[in-house]
């Protein structure tokens, strides 16, 4: 069931946290400090679904730590996410957590523009009624960390196709990239497109990943490198795992930024009215596209701000600008 209160939310160093007791687990969510204007440009459709799936259910102070020492603080901070950690209520912890507690925790996180602290307001603009409040985050992008007996659920649970509710009503929500670490029992790998990321493990543990489609085998684990190098291009989606595009590698380039305009009249979404807003906007080229003088320009016109990004990488705007030479602005 979703949250019908909004969660205390608390200031702690770097970053806001709160958290939520639910039917079947215990969710607790750091909010790093970032520099991004997260209600001028939305990155949801982008940012990673940073899941910590901790061994032994830890304390407020521990699990800010953790996002700190690990670098997946510094890797949410970057658009705007968040760092999510979970544990189960089931008898024995994660030794008597099924999948359904998988498709559990993935019921209470939403995408939707209007949020704050990481907490999205489920509004439903076509009965007018307000379903609650859910942790934000992209399903398709949903990345685990597992460590010992939590990656043993996740070994013996999720390296399969998984149904529950996905974006927009039920669907599969099969993650898009498992990290386990100290593994003491032999996955058992049911989808070979799903990423995995297995630090720490024997021979006999990782010759089960062998044929995978996405493998990176790890003796310790480097957060930050680890992403950067690996985990950040998946994205699995409507039950297809898919590659987000290297901009530099196509020689492409990125612009981030905004500019302020007048308020119309007929303007109701803002509230207050005032006179003047900021438009955020994301921008793709080729290099050098400019160096012969002027090119066409394409508008991505869309309705919420999180679907800037759709119109990039979902719609894949940015493809069909790379290949016919034009500037592409959503």
């Amino acid at each position: 069931m979703p949250m019908m209160e909004r969660p205390a939310v608390v200031e702690v160093n770097g970053g806001k946290y709160w958290e939520n007791e639910f039917s079947d687990f215990y969710m607790k969510v750091f909010v790093p400090d970032t520099d991004i204007d997260g209600q001028t440009n939305n990155y949801t459709f982008r940012a990673p679904l940073l899941l910590v799936f901790e061994e032994e259910k830890m304390d407020r102070d521990a699990e800010v730590d953790f996002a700190k020492k690990t670098g997946l603080s510094k890797i949410a901070s970057r658009v705007d996410s968040s760092v999510i950690f979970v544990y189960p209520k089931a008898e024995g912890g994660w030794e008597g957590a099924d999948e359904s507690f998988y498709a559990s925790v993935i019921a209470e996180i939403k995408m939707i523009p209007v949020y704050k602290d990481g907490i999205v307001e489920n509004f439903n603009f076509f009965t007018q009624t307000f379903e609650g409040f859910f942790a934000r985050g992209a399903i398709f992008r949903a990345d685990i960390y597992s460590f010992g007996k939590s990656a043993d659920y996740v070994a013996k649970n999720l390296l399969k196709t998984l149904q529950g509710q996905y974006l927009w009503g039920p669907g599969e929500i099969t993650p898009a990239m498992c990290s386990m670490e100290n593994l003491s029992v032999v996955p058992d790998v049911e989808r070979k497109d799903i990423a995995i990321l297995s630090v720490g493990n024997s021979a006999e543990v990782n010759s089960a990943f062998e044929g995978c489609e996405n493998l990176l085998v790890k003796d310790t684990a480097e957060y930050i490198k680890d992403f950067d190098s690996f985990v950040w291009k998946f994205k699995m989606w409507c039950g297809k795992i898919e590659f987000e595009p290297d901009f530099p590698a196509l020689g492409m380039t990125e612009d981030v930024g905004s500019v302020l305009v007048k308020t119309s009249d007929d303007n109701d979404f803002i509230p207050g009215k005032p006179e003047e807003h900021k438009v955020g906007y994301f921008a793709y080229y080729n290099n050098g596209i400019f160096d012969n003088g002027p090119v066409p320009l394409v508008f991505g016109c869309h309705g919420g701000g999180d679907s800037s990004m759709y119109l990039t990488f979902v719609a894949e705007w940015w493809r069909i600008a790379h290949k016919y030479g034009f500037l592409f602005v959503s």
